[in-house]
């Protein structure tokens, strides 16, 4: 009875034994295949950061395509505002210089002017003392030709009339 009590436990520890095998086996089998079900999350995980960081550099690189042709654009604008400046400048010097040239013979012209009324009222004179009026009338129309507000053709010419 022993020996079939013996055989029994043994039976009973060999079932048990069994058991825990085939536990452990399903066991091993559960986390090999949680082991591969997280392998495989972590694989499309990594391919998506992947892409992800992919896309990011490609944006990244746009973007600084778009910085380095705004900042050419920037310089180029800055440039092309220095020159219109610059031209600007000159067409403003070339103008001042202009306008004093334009001063100048203004006032050359004043002066021959001058002279030659001065001359005319020479003559008209002349022509008043040898007593040809009309001739000194006719010089004093030129004189004043020259000059519209001078006073002595002025009063010459009402001493004539």
């Amino acid at each position: 009875m022993i020996q079939e009590k013996e055989e029994a436990a043994h039976k009973l520890s060999e079932t048990q034994r069994k058991k825990k095998k085939k536990r452990q086996r399903l066991l091993v089998g559960a986390i090999g295949l949680a082991a591969i079900v997280a392998l495989v999350t972590v694989s499309i995980l990594y391919l998506g950061s992947q892409q992800a960081k992919l896309k990011l550099e490609r944006e990244l690189q746009v973007s600084e395509e778009n910085t380095r042709t705004a900042r050419e654009a920037t310089i180029e604008a800055l440039q092309s505002d220095s020159l219109a400046k610059l031209e600007k400048q000159n067409a403003e010097l070339e103008l001042q210089e202009a306008r004093e040239r334009i001063a100048a013979l203004e006032a050359e012209i004043a002066e021959r002017n001058r002279i030659e009324v001065e001359k005319y009222l020479a003559s008209a004179r002349r022509m008043m003392r040898v007593g040809d009026r009309e001739m000194a009338h006719q010089i004093l129309l030129e004189a004043q030709k020259l000059d519209k507000t001078n006073a002595e053709i002025i009063a010459l010419l009402k001493e004539i009339e």
